[in-house]
C-alpha cells in the first residue's frame, strides 16, 4: 500500500507517539503499541527499534 501511494500511511494499523509533558521539559517520552495478531512477531523488533533510536 504504501509503495503504491504513501499518503496510504493513514491506514496503517501500527503507531508510535512522541510526546512531551507539561513540566517535564527535558523529557521526552516515545511509546508504541504492541502489534497483534500474525504480523506481530515481525513488526514488534521494528517497532522497538524505532522508539528506540527516537530516544536517544
Amino acid at each position: 500500500m504504501m509503495e503504491a501511494d504513501p499518503h496510504n500511511i493513514v491506514l496503517c494499523p501500527f503507531a508510535i507517539s512522541i510526546y512531551t509533558l507539561p513540566g517535564e521539559k527535558n523529557t521526552t517520552w516515545v511509546a508504541y503499541r504492541k502489534p497483534q495478531g500474525a504480523a506481530a512477531k515481525l513488526v514488534e523488533p521494528l517497532l522497538s527499534e524505532i522508539a528506540g533510536e527516537a530516544a536517544r
